[in-house]
């Protein structure tokens, strides 16, 4: 029987503690995976801490079953900070095709992270992979949920990073804008679904920005979308 890699090692480890993820063995495998494991473990420790923070895991776009448990949450913000910041600083190193950025910032969003400083970096982030004949950037799902947290927080740029998202290369950040703007629910981000909807777009991503206008829920809004569902 083949020998097990390291990180098959770490992940076998994180999901036996996934059911009992408060027991004191359990805290200190997350610690040490948020302190040194690279970003696949990084990412399934994220969604761990997460599910036992709210009962929803991170990866899951449902509504936390529960209020967020905040001294859980609080307990492994610092930890879950320096290893996101660490997958961004060394991504070769630490998050190759970056799972661990993403369910981190996932994860630190859904458990109401309260400090902005990690994402208008994060929302503007590029990771280029080598993939056949050219490179490819991974990081369109972390910038979109960079996004999101930016608009949890009411951050002032946020309009700023919606509107850039909007014309991102990448269908992934662009359908994470339109849910960001729905979500915002201001004018402002009204004005900015409008933009993109005139603006055209592939299918997937047109959908998303018409549901976030329609969920203003305005007679106007209605009017404006079915332009372009006839």
């Amino acid at each position: 029987m083949a020998k097990k890699s390291p990180l098959q090692t770490q992940l076998d480890q994180l999901s036996v503690i996934s059911t009992s993820p408060r027991d004191a063995e359990s805290v200190r495998l997350l610690d040490k995976t948020l302190e040194t494991a690279p970003g696949l473990a990084l990412a399934k420790a994220a969604d761990i801490i997460c599910k036992a923070a709210c009962g929803v895991g991170a990866g899951d776009e449902r509504e936390p079953e529960n209020d967020v448990d905040a001294v859980w949450a609080a307990r492994f913000f610092p930890a879950m900070a320096a290893a996101l910041a660490r997958c961004c600083a060394d991504p070769n190193r630490h998050d190759r095709n970056a799972p661990g950025k993403t369910a981190l910032a996932t994860a630190l969003d859904r458990m109401e992270y309260p400090d902005a400083t990690l994402f208008p970096d994060g929302a503007r982030y590029v990771q280029m992979e080598p993939v056949m004949g050219g490179s490819v950037d991974v990081a369109p799902p972390f910038r979109a949920r960079c996004c999101a947290a930016l608009v949890r927080l009411r951050h002032p740029d946020r309009f700023d990073v919606i509107g850039e998202l909007f014309w991102d290369g990448y269908a992934d950040a662009r359908i994470g804008a339109a849910r960001a703007a729905a979500y915002d629910g201001s004018e402002t981000a009204r004005a900015l679904l409008r933009a993109r909807a005139l603006a055209g777009d592939e299918e997937t991503v047109l959908g998303e920005v018409l549901s976030g206008i329609l969920s203003f829920r305005g007679e106007r809004d209605i009017l404006f979308a079915a332009r372009f569902l006839g």
